[in-house]
C-alpha cells in the first residue's frame, strides 16, 4: 500500500504540471479499487456488504463496540452513582454530620458539559467510567476556584487524552497541566486547578493505569469473533467461495467471477437460485467448509467475556445466565460491592473532599462518604449481621460489643456495655474472683490432688489475708467431728466432678486458642510472620465469640446435667429410698438455663480479654510471631485462673441444685445448712452452719442475701467456690 500511495502521489504531481489532475486521480483510484477487489477476492472477503475493512479492523472504541466492556463498567458505576453522599466533620462516616445548603446544591449538578449541565449521578458514573477505562479521571476547576470570595463555577470533566502533564526538566516534578479544550485550544493549568483521581500505575508516576489495558486482548478478540459470527450468519454460512484455476486468471476473469458470485449471493438472500457458468475448463468453484460456528468457538467467546469482567473487578459469574442468585454476604453481587465498588467510591471521596473544602473555603478537611447502607445487598448483609449479633447478645455479649463487631452502627444507649441474659434481660453479676492455680491454693500452698477431701477442703482459702485464720473461729463452737465427717462424706464424690468440669473447660478453651492462632496465621500468611497489622484487625484475629460461646455453654451444660443426676443418686442412698425418683425435666432445664446465663458472662470476659491483649500488642508494634506468643500466654493464664474456680463453682451448683430438686420429689420438708467448719469457711457462711428452714424457703445470710441452697443464685462473693452443703433435716419445732 505504501508503494501504491507513493506512485499515486507521483502521478498527481506529474498530472498537476500537465493540468490534468482529476483525470490522473480517477485513473489511479480506479486501479486501486480493482487491485483491492482482486486482493479481497483471494482472501474471501468483500463479496458481501458485511465484509468491509472497517469492521475487520481492531476495536478502537471499547465502550461503544464491546457489550462486555460497557456492561462491566455499568456493574461498577451504577451501584455507586445512585447512592447519596454523606458529609461529616470528624471522620469519614462519622457522627458529626454537615448540613449545608450550598454544599448540597452544588453536588446536585456539580459539572458542565457541552450543551448543558451534568447531574450528580451522571457525573459520578462518568468519573468511574474513566477510571476503569483509562485509569484516571480529571476534574478541572476554573479561575473562580482560586479565589476564596468568588462564586465557584461548575466543574469541567476532561478526557484523559486531552490532558498532558507539564514537568520541571530539572527535578521532574509536576508543575502543571496542558488541557486541549473542545475548540482545540491549549490551556495551561496549575496543579491546584486539576483534581486528578488515578489508579496506581507502576509504569508512569503521573498517569493512571486503566482496567481496560489488561482486558484489551480479550475484548478485541471477542469483538473480532462477533464480527465473524455476524458475517457468517448474514451470508447464510457462506464465507465466500474458494475459486481455483490453473495458472493466473486474467483481470477480466477475476471481475467476471466476482460479479457473478456477488449476484448469486444477493439472490440467495431473497430465496432465489441461479447457476453460474464460467468460461474456461480449468476454473473451479468450491464451497467453504465452515458453515456455522461450533461449540469451541462459543466456549472461547465465553472465556473472553469472563476475562473482561475479571479485569474490571466484576465477578465472572455475572457474564453467565443462572437460574437463581445467592443473596446477602454469600452473593457475588455483595462481593462486587465490597471488593470493587467500595474502593472506587473511596477514591472518588478523596476528590469530593478536596472540592467540598474549597467550595466552603474551609482549611480543615470535609469528609465525604457514599452511603452504601441504601443498597439492597448491603441491607441483606446487615440483616444477617443483626441476626448474628442478636444470637451473641442472647449468649451474653454486650450490645455495644456486638454492634462494633458486626459493623451495625447502632445508636448507644444506657447499659449497652453490659452482658444480659436472654430471660427477662437481667444484668449478669460481676465476674468471678481470681482462682487458684491447679494444684495449689490462693496462698500458694500445695494441694494433694489425689485426696478428694483435701482437694475440696483446700480449693478456696480465706480471702481476707488481713485476718489471722487461727482467730477466725473465735466466738463459734469448736468443730463437731461428726458434722465434719458428715461434710467429708458428702464431698468425697465431688472432687471427680471438679476434674470433669475443669477438663471440659480446658478443651473448649484450647479450641478458642487454636482458632485465634489460625486467624493470626491466615491474616498475613506463614511467610509474613515479621509484619505488623492494623489495630482494627484485632476483631478479625480473635476467635468467633458467638459460635464458641454456643459450644462452651452446651459442653458445660452437658456436664452440669450429668452432675445433677449423680447428686440425685447420692441422695437416694442418703435417704434410703428404694423407688427411683426423677427430678422434673422442666425444673432441671430452668436450672441449667440459669447457669448458662452466668457462664455466658464468663465466656464474654475471656473473649474481651484476648481481644484487648491482641489490640495492645498491635499498639505496641509487635510482630505476628510476638502476637502469637502473647495469645498462647494469655490463654494459658486464663486456663490457670479460671479452670479451677469455674469447675468448683459449677460442681457445687450442680450438686446442690440436684439435691434440692430430689429432696422435694422425695417429700423432704426441711433442709439444713452444713459447712466444713474449717478455716476456709466464709465469714458470712460460718454462722449458717446448722440452720434449718423449710424445703421451699430461703436461707437468710447475715448480709441479708437470701439463697435457696448453698452455691445458689446470688452475688458472686457469696457463691463462688462455696463448699457448703444442704442436707435433709427434721422439723426443728419437734425438739421444743
Amino acid at each position: 500500500m505504501k508503494k501504491f500511495f507513493k506512485e499515486l502521489t507521483s502521478k498527481i504531481v506529474s498530472a498537476a504540471v500537465e493540468g490534468s489532475v482529476s483525470e490522473a486521480v480517477d485513473k489511479s483510484l480506479s486501479a486501486a479499487v480493482e487491485k483491492s477487489a482482486s486482493r479481497d477476492f483471494y482472501r474471501g472477503v468483500g463479496l458481501g456488504h458485511y465484509g468491509s475493512a472497517r469492521e475487520n479492523s481492531r476495536m478502537t472504541e471499547p465502550y461503544r463496540q464491546s457489550a462486555w466492556v460497557m456492561s462491566a463498567i455499568r456493574h461498577v458505576a451504577n451501584p455507586v452513582s445512585c447512592l447519596p453522599i454523606e458529609f461529616t466533620q470528624d471522620r469519614r462516616g462519622g457522627d458529626v454530620t454537615i448540613e449545608n445548603a450550598e454544599l448540597t446544591r452544588f453536588w446536585e449538578t456539580p459539572a458542565v458539559k457541552p450543551g448543558g449541565v451534568m447531574g450528580r449521578q451522571e457525573f459520578i458514573y462518568a468519573s468511574i467510567a474513566w477510571l476503569k477505562l483509562e485509569g484516571e479521571c480529571f476534574w478541572i476547576l476554573d479561575d473562580t476556584w482560586l479565589s476564596r470570595t468568588a462564586r465557584k463555577s461548575p466543574i469541567m470533566m476532561a478526557r484523559p487524552d486531552d490532558m498532558t502533564e507539564v514537568l520541571d526538566r530539572r527535578t521532574g516534578e509536576l508543575v502543571g497541566w496542558r488541557y486541549r479544550d473542545k475548540s482545540d485550544n491549549l490551556q495551561l493549568l496549575i496543579p491546584e486547578q486539576v483534581i486528578h483521581t488515578r489508579n496506581w500505575n507502576p509504569y508512569n508516576h503521573y498517569r493512571g493505569l486503566g482496567d481496560y489495558e489488561s482486558a484489551m486482548v480479550a475484548s478485541d478478540a471477542d469483538y473480532a469473533a462477533g464480527i465473524f459470527a455476524r458475517n457468517l450468519s448474514k451470508n447464510n454460512g457462506d464465507r465466500g467461495p474458494i475459486v481455483t484455476a490453473d495458472g493466473n486468471p486474467t483481470d477480466e476473469q477475476i471481475q467476471q467471477i466476482t460479479r457473478q458470485l456477488r449476484e448469486k449471493s444477493l439472490l440467495a438472500r431473497r430465496g432465489e437460485t441461479k447457476p453460474i457458468f464460467l468460461a474456461g475448463p480449468n476454473v473451479r468453484v468450491q464451497d467453504p467448509t465452515v458453515q456455522s460456528v461450533d461449540t469451541a468457538f462459543i466456549a472461547q467467546r465465553l472465556e473472553n467475556r469472563h476475562e473482561v469482567y475479571i479485569a474490571f473487578g466484576v465477578p465472572a459469574s455475572f457474564a453467565d445466565v443462572v437460574a437463581s442468585y445467592s443473596i446477602g454476604s454469600a452473593s457475588d453481587y455483595y462481593r462486587l460491592l465490597d471488593t470493587t465498588c467500595r474502593p472506587v467510591a473511596a477514591q472518588l471521596c478523596d476528590s469530593i473532599e478536596k472540592v467540598s473544602s474549597l467550595l466552603l473555603g474551609q482549611r480543615e478537611t470535609i469528609f465525604a462518604e457514599f452511603d452504601f447502607s441504601e443498597n439492597s445487598a448491603v441491607q441483606q448483609v446487615m440483616a444477617e449481621n443483626f441476626k448474628c449479633a442478636t444470637e451473641g447478645v442472647d449468649r451474653g455479649l454486650p450490645w455495644r460489643t456486638a454492634s462494633d463487631y458486626f459493623n451495625l452502627n447502632l445508636p448507644c444507649f444506657a447499659g449497652d456495655d453490659k452482658a444480659r441474659v436472654r430471660s427477662g434481660m437481667v444484668e449478669v453479676e460481676a465476674s468471678s474472683p481470681t482462682a487458684p492455680a491447679s494444684g495449689s491454693d490462693l496462698n500458694g500452698d500445695p494441694i494433694d490432688m489425689d485426696d478428694p477431701i483435701e482437694s475440696m477442703r483446700s480449693l478456696f482459702t480465706c480471702r481476707d489475708h488481713s485476718v489471722d485464720k487461727s482467730k477466725k473461729n473465735e466466738g463459734f463452737a469448736p468443730a463437731d467431728p461428726e458434722r465434719v465427717a458428715l461434710w467429708e462424706g458428702h464431698v468425697a464424690t465431688r472432687a471427680e466432678w471438679v476434674k470433669r468440669f475443669e477438663s471440659r473447660f480446658g478443651s473448649l478453651l484450647m479450641e478458642a486458642r487454636r482458632e485465634t492462632l489460625s486467624n493470626i496465621a491466615v491474616a498475613v500468611g506463614e511467610a509474613a510472620k515479621s509484619s505488623t497489622v492494623e489495630k482494627n484487625r484485632a476483631l478479625d484475629l480473635v476467635f468467633d465469640l458467638s459460635s464458641w460461646l454456643a459450644r462452651f455453654l452446651d459442653g458445660m451444660s452437658e456436664v452440669q446435667e450429668a452432675a445433677m443426676s449423680r447428686a440425685g443418686v447420692e441422695l437416694f442412698d442418703e435417704l434410703d429410698i428404694d423407688d427411683p425418683l426423677e427430678a422434673p425435666a422442666a425444673a432441671v432445664q430452668v436450672a441449667i438455663q440459669r447457669r448458662e446465663n452466668l457462664l455466658a458472662d464468663t465466656g464474654t470476659d475471656i473473649w474481651n480479654g484476648i481481644r484487648s491483649s491482641i489490640a495492645d500488642a498491635i499498639d505496641e508494634g509487635e510482630t505476628l510471631a510476638q502476637i502469637e506468643e502473647r495469645v498462647r500466654t494469655e490463654f494459658n493464664g486464663v486456663s490457670r485462673r479460671r479452670a479451677r474456680v469455674i469447675a468448683a463453682t459449677e460442681t457445687a451448683a450442680a450438686f446442690e441444685t440436684g439435691r434440692h430438686l430430689m429432696m422435694r420429689e422425695a417429700g423432704v420438708e426441711f433442709k439444713e445448712w452444713l459447712t466444713s467448719q474449717d478455716d476456709n469457711v466464709r465469714d458470712s457462711h460460718r454462722p449458717m452452719d446448722g440452720q434449718v428452714v423449710g424445703i421451699d424457703d430461703n436461707f437468710v445470710l447475715p448480709s441479708g442475701v437470701e439463697l435457696l441452697h448453698p452455691a445458689g443464685n446470688g452475688p458472686a462473693d457469696e457463691v463462688i467456690g462455696c463448699r457448703c452443703i444442704s442436707i435433709a433435716a427434721e422439723d426443728p419445732n419437734s425438739f421444743n
